[in-house]
């Protein structure tokens, strides 16, 4: 015998696990989903175009930063976002390149 190798005469405790013979498989659980509707790695995010001539890029919601941002004028979101955090600020920044594009808030949110 070898050390560290197993007593075949010895007795098993763990149970063998059953095998499938060779050609057969199991049923599996599967919901009959035509070819057409199935999905791969390669499809593609549904495409918008954008404003200003841009190329077009996937389709995101921006929920406003705060209650009532879009109806704030300019220099308050500018005032506002100057003492915020940066998550703030990034979220601000996301809505403007999203919605608005005003370049005095877009500034605002860099530094």
């Amino acid at each position: 015998a070898v050390a560290g190798a197993p007593d075949p005469t010895a007795a098993s405790s763990v149970a063998p696990r059953p095998v499938a013979p060779q050609g057969e498989r199991k049923p599996t659980d599967v919901t009959a989903t035509p070819i057409s509707q199935v999905k791969t790695v390669d499809d593609e995010p549904e495409l918008i175009e954008t404003e200003g001539g841009a190329s077009p890029g996937p389709q995101i919601h921006v929920d406003e930063p705060w209650p009532n941002y879009s109806k704030m004028k300019a220099p308050d979101v500018v005032d506002r976002v100057r003492g915020a955090d940066a998550s703030t600020k990034a979220v601000v920044r996301l809505y403007e390149q999203t919605h608005k594009n005003r370049k005095s808030i877009l500034t605002a949110t860099e530094g």
